[in-house]
């Protein structure tokens, strides 16, 4: 039980193993605790092992088992388990009761599955249960997640009149959210006063939420007065006014930001990393755009670009980010024509640019498509790409231009940028075998680097 309150899951088996070595059977209780500390501890795939133990010793499973192992796989994001476990508890003749149906609603929530979070809620109603906090708070997440801020603001509404509900940190939470999603900044900061005027100590996920949704002005006092409040930033602390640096062009504050997180030992992501490259290309520090993408890509965060060979997929990318990729994927081919491998300029085929429908401006006009083929027509006009004539979602490279391009402009050497474009300088024996990334600003008195070794690429930041 201790174990199960502590979260050591791990410690919790190794006793189950020391029962079974002096003669103990562990019985249904045993389990149930079992199962507990694998879900405090995140181990959905050891709590249905366990399962399965269970009822391979004779063991039927009650309403608590099922409870929490549906919680195990909701936490472990597995919403079709957590299904199918609240159809086989029914069809074993227990009863779901009101923890039954919240936590199955969490777990559709935040998979995206709006309807059936609210299908569960009205089965939860004919079965006349009393939803709860919790309940109307997985329905909040849902409507956080579908965009739709009226609803949930009806909700609350309803939670309060007729369920005799008082709203708290979490349903604000999702609140906030929700007028981030649907662009209302003016009633997000509303509810971020309403949540304290009520009592109510705001969380980390409160501010990562108002840092989003109150507009990007307020973001770095918001981010001052968390700390201040003795709450430690997470990574969606730092993505979120990373973010805000960018849409205010306070790339220098980004940079410093970016260094800070990882001394605290916090890993980017691709939240992180998109709006840390947009902020430098805005700026004109294509170097550093194009140092810190490829450090994203050695992470991983960028994978999915090079799923199709002869290929680069851009969908899903901002334009900063995916004008960055193409500037890299060029200076790949340019030094290691043959050594590149996500297209090979050998072949003779063209280089196919996926770009989707991609993002929309305010205006409902594509985004993508035309940035990249700006992109060319401004800094590498010596190649041809053009919408493909049967698919507007893909652009395509002319093969002879391109091979002619890496002819003319091949080697190991470095690539200079400015906002103007590409500046080549033949690489020296001098050179250091790094790209230092070097600021220098009046919110970071002293200089700071950001190395990423060795000569920044696709090739060697591991794909293929």
């Amino acid at each position: 039980s201790a174990c199960e309150k502590g979260g050591q899951w791990e410690r919790a088996l190794h006793l189950k193993d020391q029962m079974r070595d002096r003669g103990l059977a562990p019985n249904l209780v045993t389990y149930n605790a079992l199962l507990s500390a694998c879900k405090s501890g995140a181990q959905c795939d050891t709590a249905l092992a366990l399962f399965d133990e269970m009822q391979e010793r004779g063991l039927t499973p009650d309403l608590i088992t099922f409870n929490t192992l549906i919680a195990a796989t909701v936490k472990g994001r597995r919403c079709d388990a957590a299904l199918e476990l609240f159809a086989e508890l029914q069809r074993r003749n227990l009863t779901p009761d009101v923890i039954t149906y919240s936590t199955t609603m969490w777990g559709c929530a935040k998979d995206g599955r709006s309807d059936k979070t609210f299908e569960l809620f009205d089965e939860l109603l004919q079965r006349g249960l009393r939803p709860n906090i919790i309940t109307y708070n997985a329905l909040l997440f849902a409507c956080k997640k579908a965009g739709d801020l009226d609803k949930a603001l009806e909700l609350v509404a309803e939670m309060q009149e007729q369920r005799g509900l008082a709203p708290d940190v979490v349903t604000y939470n999702q609140l906030i959210a929700a007028c981030g999603n649907a662009q209302r900044p003016a009633k997000a900061l509303a509810l971020f006063d309403e949540l304290q005027d009520r009592g109510l100590e705001p969380d980390v996920l409160t501010y990562n939420a108002i840092v989003v949704a109150g507009g990007y002005e307020r973001a770095f006092d918001l981010f001052s007065e968390l700390q201040e409040r003795g709450l430690e930033p997470d990574i969606a602390t730092y993505s979120s006014v990373i973010s805000a640096c960018e849409k205010s062009g306070r790339w220098e504050r980004a940079m410093a930001l970016f260094r800070e997180l990882q001394q605290r030992g916090l890993e980017p992501n691709i939240v992180t990393f998109s709006p840390m490259i947009a902020a430098c290309e805005a700026a004109g520090h294509l170097d550093e755009a194009r140092a810190i993408f490829v450090s994203a890509n050695a992470t991983g965060c960028f994978s999915s670009l090079y799923a199709q060979s002869g290929a680069l997929d851009l969908r899903d990318l901002s334009a900063p980010v995916a004008r960055t990729a193409v500037r890299v994927a060029l200076d790949d081919l340019r030094r290691w024509p043959e050594g590149c491998p996500f297209y090979s300029p050998s072949s003779l085929a063209d280089f196919d640019i996926i770009t989707g429908r991609g993002g929309f401006d305010e205006n409902s006009e594509a985004v993508l498509r035309p940035a990249i083929l700006a992109l060319f027509r401004d800094e590498y006009e010596e190649i041809d790409c053009v919408q493909d004539a049967k698919n507007p979602g893909k652009l395509v490279v002319d093969a002879a231009s391109l091979r002619a391009w890496i002819d003319d402009n091949g080697g190991d050497d470095d690539v200079e940028r400015s906002s103007s474009g590409p500046r080549r300088r033949r690489r020296t024996a001098n050179d250091e075998a790094e790209v230092v990334i070097t600021t220098t600003t009046s919110e970071s008195p002293s200089p700071a680097a950001l190395v990423v070794g060795g000569a920044p690429s696709l090739s060697s930041a591991g794909v293929g």
